[in-house]
């Protein structure tokens, strides 16, 4: 094989990393250069020591008012007193500044009420994220989380500069302000931060071809924060260690049987259970690994990966009035399936085309029993718009699938693989396969899901999420499913 350097995304994914949040109430001190007339009147006193109000004001030029508010601002940099008789005197500190070159300054006292967000896993003062932490996404905890064995007032102070980091205030970012005393700390609760992962295949001269991990919840400085605290390294621990499955609900051989994938198929190591990526990319790049025609192109890593993918460009190359059948959607079982905050955007972006068309997607999962439901429910309920339980026989396999059938139709098909465990991340799965516009190819998979779908009673959809101003009922979903050929 003739090796091609590359750069491939091939996943994204967001986690959940428990944290708390405290108001904090505390005062800083800034040194701040001293404005022009303030520093010559200060000057000037500090050559002859003592000198009137009235001497100032003639000095520089003053009218009454003007120099009550020089004078006041001249103590206010406590480098200038009243003395017993009146009159202005230089302080123990100015004289010893004398005739030093460099600018005075003074020191400015200034509160404020901040909130504090700290992570449980490494105990550091964190950034906010660019992205706001979804409900549903995969948690990383762990057994060494103690919230109770903190002193937030010492954490507080030790990481100052790490807060002075995190923060936006340009106030307290000023690199000559220091804390000076805390007023009161108070837990407000008990929160989380999200960090988005994007996993990329890369080669290189010495480590050959790896698997890359890039965080992108949070900017550039953000992101050196996050991992000078340790807590994206446990993240990436956390990954590296994920179980590789070790059985199939559906074989991949069968995958490719029911869904016509003569292209895959070729590039899966059956006695090792993973699929030949590196192989297959190399394959592509040199036009190897084509499905005939132009209607059917291979879809690696989640369609979300991208923001503009290949069902907004399949819906845009419509006519504005054409309207179409309701988009299914078929999970997978995998346990990293629409486990990222891209997922919620996307679904959000293609029903505001979909529902101009009459459509919608619509994801169907297996009714099982009470807890399998509820695990469901608390992972998508408010991340993957209208979902809806169906008592069909089967449960979900390895395979995702979604259909918009017709003659017009679109589809995409997926089977979430593992890599090569030499890759890194042996326990990493995404989602590989195709997506289509071939009749044909569509029918296919329409026909699959109908079955797939099939009850040995009546069937029965139940909603448990409903997207924002949906018009579809499980009426609508049912005929679709019945009478749609």
């Amino acid at each position: 094989m003739n090796e091609v350097k590359f750069d491939r995304d091939i996943q994204n994914l967001s986690f959940l990393v428990p944290a708390r949040i405290y108001d904090a109430d505390f005062d800083i001190t800034k040194k701040v250069p001293i404005p022009a007339l303030i520093e010559s009147c200060i000057k000037v006193i500090s050559e002859v020591n003592t000198i009137s109000p009235r001497q100032i004001q003639v000095f520089f030029g003053l009218n009454e008012v003007e120099r009550e508010t020089l004078i006041n601002q001249v103590l206010n940099t406590g480098w200038v007193i009243f003395n017993e008789n009146g009159e202005l005197e230089a302080t123990k500190k100015l004289l010893e500044w004398s005739n030093d070159s460099s600018d005075l300054e003074f020191v400015e006292t200034l509160a404020f009420s901040e909130k504090i967000v700290v992570d449980l896993l490494t105990n550091h003062i964190q950034p906010r994220s660019e992205m706001f932490p979804s409900k549903g996404l995969p948690k990383i905890l762990h057994s060494d989380v103690n919230r109770d064995d903190m002193s937030i007032d010492n954490l507080f102070s030790n990481q100052f500069t790490r807060f002075k980091d995190c923060t936006n205030n340009s106030h307290i970012k000023h690199p000559r302000s220091n804390l000076y005393r805390i007023r009161s700390i108070k837990s407000l609760r008990v929160s989380e931060i999200i960090l988005g992962i994007k996993f990329t295949i890369k080669h290189d001269d010495f480590k050959g071809y790896y698997i890359d991990g890039k965080l992108v919840s949070h900017n550039e400085n953000n992101g050196k924060l996050i991992s000078s605290s340790g807590l994206y390294s446990k993240i990436i621990d956390y990954i590296s260690n994920l179980p590789k499955l070790q059985s199939h609900s559906l074989s991949f051989q069968n995958y490719c049987d029911i869904t016509k994938d003569h292209v895959l198929r070729n590039y899966y190591n059956y006695e090792g259970e993973y699929f030949n990526i590196v192989k297959y990319l190399n394959d592509r790049k040199e036009r190897k690994t084509g499905y005939g025609n132009q209607e059917t192109s291979a879809l690696i890593g989640p369609i979300y990966l991208e923001l503009k993918n290949k069902l907004k460009n399949y819906l845009y190359s419509l006519n504005e009035d054409e309207m179409l059948p309701l988009a299914i959607w078929k999970p997978a079982n995998s346990s990293l399936f629409g486990a990222s905050a891209n997922l919620k955007f996307h679904i959000e972006s293609i029903n505001e085309i979909l529902k101009k068309k009459g459509s919608e997607i619509i994801t169907l999962f297996p009714y099982k029993d009470k807890s399998q439901n509820y695990h469901v429910k608390e992972s998508f309920k408010i991340r993957i718009g209208s979902a809806y339980f169906i008592n069909t026989l089967n449960d979900l396999d390895e395979a995702e699938i979604f259909v918009i059938p017709g003659e017009n139709g679109f589809a995409y098909c997926q089977y979430h693989v593992n890599l090569d465990p030499d890759l890194g991340f042996p326990g990493l799965t995404i989602p590989i396969g195709y997506y289509t516009r071939d009749p044909e190819r569509v029918n296919t998979l329409w026909e699959h899901l109908r079955k797939f779908y099939a009850s040995s009673s009546e069937l029965k959809i139940t909603s448990f999420s409903t997207s924002f101003e949906s018009k579809v009922d499980s009426e609508k979903i049912y005929k679709q499913l019945i009478d749609y050929k």
